[in-house]
């Protein structure tokens, strides 16, 4: 007659999760060992809209400098946050010649739904060297919201649910001019994640677990690890 089996320990890892673009992929790993997966939350029909809307500016030939003064303005809803993503001159090369300056870029909220960056790119020095900027505005209104821009001279006018369908971009003056695109509008929805995850293994004396989270950017975001003793 078998004996009754030791109940096992179980542990509960939770998250709570705010990403800067829309989350794809979200994995708590223990000791270097992925025990639990997921994909990102799906964005929710309707059209309230809270969330992310973001312009990149730069590109063009290579070797050629760019200035560039962009004013946007939200229309039919409300500003409510501007978070830049400005950069310095990469450095590519060590034995390149330093640049002439190192800060070049400035902006401004001129009005409550208002905006204007000031700002210099060089073109990507290689196709794996992203030297663009980016401004970021949160907003809060609906799929009608307008987003209205002027891009050194060229005006264009994008719905938010035009953006939240697709990524929309353009030229200044032609084919391989200096760009601009205006990055897939994402909701609140789509960033925020909370994680409540049961790890019913046996402890192996002492574990460590951190959850980390990859953005459809491509870009990762990694938990401080926890140390847990059994």
């Amino acid at each position: 007659m078998g004996g009754l089996a030791p109940a096992t320990r179980q542990r509960r890892v939770r998250a709570s999760i705010t990403a800067r673009d829309r989350i794809d992929l979200v994995e708590v790993v223990r000791n270097g060992e992925v025990v639990w997966s997921g994909t990102g939350p799906t964005a929710q029909a309707g059209s309230v809209f809270s969330g992310l809307v973001s312009l990149s500016v730069g590109w063009g030939q290579a070797g050629t400098t760019t200035d560039w003064d962009v004013q946007l303005e939200i229309e039919n809803g409300t500003l409510t946050e501007v978070e830049p993503r400005l950069r310095g001159i990469d450095i590519v090369d060590p034995l390149s010649p330093p640049p002439s300056a190192y800060a070049f870029s400035s902006w401004e909220r001129t009005a409550t739904n208002t905006v204007r960056l000031r700002t210099r790119t060089v073109a990507n020095p290689t196709v794996m060297t992203d030297a663009t900027q980016q401004l970021v505005l949160r907003v809060s209104g609906t799929d009608r919201t307008v987003v209205r821009a002027v891009v050194n001279g060229v005006r264009k006018a994008y719905t938010v649910g035009e953006l939240r369908s697709g990524p929309r971009s353009g030229y200044t003056a032609g084919f391989v001019s200096p760009a601009f695109q205006f990055h897939r509008a994402v909701a609140d929805g789509e960033r925020e994640l909370e994680v409540d995850v049961e790890d019913v293994r046996e402890p192996a004396g002492r574990d460590w677990y951190h959850v980390r989270v990859r953005q459809t950017n491509d870009q990762w975001a990694f938990g401080t690890p926890t140390w847990v003793k059994a």
